[in-house]
């Protein structure tokens, strides 16, 4: 027998003496099994959805096995007697009770009534990664939120907003953790089910894996049909509810995917919401705390809390992550405060403070403590207004956030969103109240954009509706506004039918489509020297708006007869005769006034080599996504824009990329986006200019008041015959600067 097997062997025989107990009943315990164990394991994969690491386990499973016992026996010996391993004798003990008391706090229905002594410790995803999780509960001792024994002081929670388990190699050392915290403090660890928490996906990856590695085989199916019925208990979501200074009921809400995946009605009782950053499907950049769009109007929060070897490779995340949310009185004064550190430094964890509804920043702890007593003093615009959420300012929208042009939806979104949140996190919002953006996803379909309109008007009471997305949408929210007197601003269209002179509740800030047609029309002429056209349209209102005004320009002012007009039905990707007569009329140009999912379509049927010396000209509502899509393929393309160059020098686009930069760090600034961005500060201007009792109303005047007014750069001038503040329109021909065409001629 070799040196190896005999010290193997006598660590079994004498370990076999040694009466075990568990490793994790106190947070010295768990230090030390940290410090013990190696954290950095770069897994023999790096496929996020098995990163595996199969070498790791088999040394791991066999010193829990025979040498540690050996290791144990002289600890106790020596007066020492701790176990530094994981043991899954008492894993399984502290389960079963664990299964126990999460049986019984399902029958709470996930609601809590919150308390002003109340203080919640949340975490994001940790996705296994114990050594981090320890680190964090070593700081929460310190705070004096748990003691030695992982006892919550009086009034305190956890909440765990899922993926607990994931990637890393301890899922069974952190769900020893968590199972303990269950017992020691019932009712108060809120355990969220997430992606990893879901049957398939634990059964599949690695925590089974470690079960397969870590337990006796005959031992498996107890330990699986355990742990199948604590995830099967596990909570989806859990409400915080409280009560107003309105003595309404309203709630936070927390989960693992948020608000719009739950496919619930929207509510105006939710005004918050934290959620997992949902790894690899939705990661974007954060220290762990992050300030999101909001969803339906409720104010998101992600957190994140897994520098786990994958997300450091995948997404650069280093970070030890938690935070502590404290509750004050009415909701707007409550406080989220983020703590971090580099998961390998050894210096104290960092801190940042937030107003918890607006985002907005405190410079300190001081100053943030000294807020949830005397709230008003802290917001800057204001020493007396009423702060509160019955007096909010309330933006509403419709939006295809799902459907076949949800990238311009979503990008809308975003820069509505990124320069309301500004105003509430710099200034507190204005005057005392907070800017909500309520933006109903409506997938571009007229039917489901007058449920929104409904919702809008019946559940969160605004008659004011901003950036709403499409033509047809549109004709919709018109004539839904003129019976509930509601006010449009800004559609995202350019079609003829919002922009008559009779139409007193809406203002248009982009150039018209057939404005665009002409300033297509006459760079593909006079500068491409372009004489054989096709028009591709959607057979609509929006098709026509673009189709009409460019085939007129071509006949009657070029003298252009070569022609070839082809349409295709709303959504239709029914294309091959549509490219079949494209082909054979072999057109020197094409013009778009189509969507861009439709239009990539027929480039893809048309086939690139045919196209190499086609003129490529498309309308804004293609969106950018239509030009990155052509560069794929090795095609250039123009397209016709309603705003400056967003990457050039014009004050609001450098205003936008900073903020942007500020807010939303890992997002790319676009056309759409700063469209939004204008749109929301436009608003914002308007809003602290009025001044008190803002109304719909006064809004809409003010805008039509605008004569000759240059806002950040852009030239603004009211027309009342065709309800529009801008005239000009720009060519992005693929260079840094792009072609001017001002069409306020035709406005006149």
């Amino acid at each position: 027998m070799n040196r190896k097997n005999l010290y193997y062997l006598i660590g079994f025989i004498l370990g076999s003496f040694v009466e075990s107990r568990s490793t994790f009943s106190t947070v010295d315990d768990l230090l030390l099994f940290t410090r013990t164990h190696q954290e950095e394991l770069k897994p023999d994969s790096l496929a996020y959805s098995d990163p595996l690491s199969p070498t790791f386990y088999s040394s791991y499973a066999r010193s829990l096995k025979l040498k540690n016992r050996f290791f144990n026996f002289m600890r106790s010996l020596i007066g020492i007697g701790i176990r530094v391993d994981w043991s899954d004798q008492y894993f399984e003990a502290i389960m079963k009770k664990a299964c126990k008391e999460q049986a019984e706090f399902k029958n709470m229905n996930g609601e809590i009534v919150g308390r002003p002594e109340h203080r919640y410790v949340i975490w994001g995803d940790l996705c296994g990664s114990v050594h981090s999780f320890v680190r964090c509960l070593d700081e929460l001792k310190r705070k004096n939120f748990i003691d030695q024994n992982l006892r919550l002081m009086p009034d305190y929670y956890m909440i765990f907003t899922g993926d607990v388990i994931g990637s890393a190699a301890y899922n069974l050392e952190i769900l020893s953790i968590i199972f303990q915290l269950i017992v020691l403090n019932p009712g108060r660890i809120i355990y969220l089910k997430g992606r990893q928490e879901r049957q398939f996906n634990w059964h599949n990856f690695n925590t089974y894996r470690e079960l397969e590695i870590k337990v006796p085989k005959h031992r498996i199916s107890s330990f699986v049909s355990n742990l199948d019925l604590f995830f099967e208990n596990l909570l989806g979501t859990l409400k915080i509810s409280y009560i107003d200074q309105h003595q309404q009921k309203r709630d936070v809400l927390f989960s693992y995917e948020g608000f719009e995946k739950l496919k619930s009605a929207p509510t105006n009782e939710i005004l918050i919401q934290v959620k997992s950053n949902k790894g690899i499907f939705a990661y974007t950049l954060t220290n762990g705390l992050s300030l999101r769009c909001p969803e339906c109007g409720i104010t998101t929060w992600t957190i994140f809390s897994a520098p786990t070897y994958v997300s450091q490779e995948f997404y650069k995340f280093y970070n030890d992550s938690f935070c502590i949310l404290e509750m004050a009185s009415n909701g707007y004064d409550w406080l989220i405060s983020h703590f971090y550190r580099r998961f390998d430094g050894k210096g104290e964890f960092d801190a940042e403070f937030f107003n918890f509804l607006t985002g907005q920043k405190f410079e300190s702890e001081k100053v943030a403590k000294e807020f949830l007593k005397e709230q008003k003093k802290y917001l800057p615009v204001v020493r007396t207004a009423s702060l509160d959420h019955g007096n909010q300012f309330i933006f509403g929208s419709y939006l295809d956030l799902s459907g076949s042009i949800k990238n311009i939806g979503e990008d809308l979104k975003r820069g509505l969103s990124l320069r309301f949140n500004k105003e509430n996190i710099e200034y507190g919002g204005i005057n005392g109240r907070f800017l909500r953006l309520v933006a109903l996803d409506d997938r571009y379909n007229q039917t489901l954009t007058l449920d929104a309109l409904i919702k809008l008007k019946n559940d969160f009471k605004t008659n004011l509706l901003v950036n709403g997305l499409g033509t047809r949408p549109l004709q919709t929210a018109m004539d839904f506004a003129s019976k509930e007197n509601m006010k449009i601003l800004f559609p995202y269209t350019g079609a003829s039918i919002g922009r008559q002179e009779n139409l007193k509740n809406i203002v248009n800030l982009r150039a018209s489509y057939a404005d665009e047609a002409e300033a297509l029309v006459d760079y593909g002429v006079n500068t491409l020297r372009k004489n054989r056209f096709v028009i591709f349209y959607q057979d609509d209102a929006y098709g026509r708006a673009g189709r009409d005004p460019a085939k007129k320009l071509l006949v009657e002012k070029y003298k252009i007869t070569d022609i070839l007009e082809v349409s295709h039905s709303v959504g239709s990707l029914q294309l091959d005769k549509a490219a079949e007569e494209i082909i054979k009329f072999g057109p020197s140009a094409i013009l778009f006034f189509s969507i861009e999912v439709v239009s990539a379509e027929l480039i893809e049927k048309i086939g690139i080599k045919s196209l190499m010396n086609v003129a490529l000209l498309a309308v804004s509502f293609m969106s950018h996504s239509f030009t990155e899509f052509l560069k794929t393929r090795g095609l250039s393309s123009v397209l016709s824009q309603v705003l400056p160059n967003s990457h050039g020098d014009t004050p609001i686009a450098q205003e936008c990329r900073d903020t942007l930069k500020m807010y939303m760090p890992s997002v790319d600034i676009n056309a759409d986006l700063f469209e939004g961005y204008v749109s929301a500060s436009l608003l914002v201007e308007a809003i602290k200019i009025i001044g008190s009792d803002v109304t719909s109303e006064k809004l809409l005047r003010y805008f039509e008041s605008l004569k000759n007014v240059n806002f950040k750069g852009l030239k603004l001038n009211f027309n009342s015959e065709t309800r529009q503040l801008m005239h000009n329109v720009w060519l992005d021909v693929g260079k840094k600067d792009w072609i001017i065409f001002d069409m306020s001629k035709n406005n006149q």
